[in-house]
């Protein structure tokens, strides 16, 4: 991919034109350090379920250290099972027969990924918090749903990918994961990509638009 296809009209103001314009500069840095960071066994999967369902592997990445610390055997108390947290329901609907293999979770969770970002327009943010509190509720409330652990969650993905000094494998030993202080403004500057920009571009641009908005304040 061509960093120059960056500069491609996205929606935004001017301000956040600049400060992508700014930030751009390590753009493809932060897109492979936010894959290699932590490396573990998994990486492969989130590789290949990435190219088939046309998600970048480090979102797929971000989302199993934010939903399991990458704990393929996890249960949550609402019953989400597996290493990227698929409820039973989900999985079943998905082809997912044992949602404990991390090879059929991850893939299931990629082509769920896949369908949120379709639903709603390739907006990363919707699909994250839909991921997490349910496409239902995000269409009920026309938006990210006003839930501090939903907000929490699509900080600590983005997170995942921006702050690169963090060790993911913190959480594999049970150690408390590390706590970011990320302003609102990294939910609210990542603005919609228009359609016709080449999907990774899109997806990417959406991160590279939250990081701008730190450099911004």
């Amino acid at each position: 991919m061509n960093v120059k296809e960056i500069g491609a009209p996205i929606n935004g103001s001017a301000l956040e034109q600049r400060a992508v314009k700014r930030a751009s500069g390590d753009f493809m840095g932060k897109l492979e350090a936010a894959f290699t960071q932590g490396k573990n066994a998994f990486d492969h999967l989130f590789q290949a379920a990435g190219q088939q369902f046309q998600v970048p592997p480090a979102l797929l990445k971000a989302i199993a250290w934010a939903e399991s610390g990458f704990n393929p055997q996890a249960v949550s108390r609402a019953g989400a099972q597996g290493i990227m947290q698929l409820m039973p329901g989900t999985a079943r609907s998905l082809g997912v027969t044992d949602p404990f293999n991390p090879a059929q979770n991850i893939f299931g969770a990629a082509r769920y990924l896949r369908s949120l970002l379709d639903r709603f327009q390739g907006d990363v943010r919707l699909a994250l918090a839909a991921y997490n509190a349910g496409p239902g509720a995000v269409q009920r409330y026309g938006g990210i749903p006003p839930y501090r652990e939903t907000r929490e969650y699509i900080k600590r993905v983005l997170a995942f990918i921006q702050n690169t000094g963090v060790n993911p494998a913190a959480n594999e030993t049970g150690a408390t994961p590390p706590q970011f202080y990320i302003n609102e403004a990294i939910i609210q500057a990542a603005t919609p990509i228009q359609r016709n920009i080449p999907e990774w571009v899109k997806l990417w641009a959406e991160a590279l638009l939250a990081e701008a908005a730190l450099r911004i304040e």
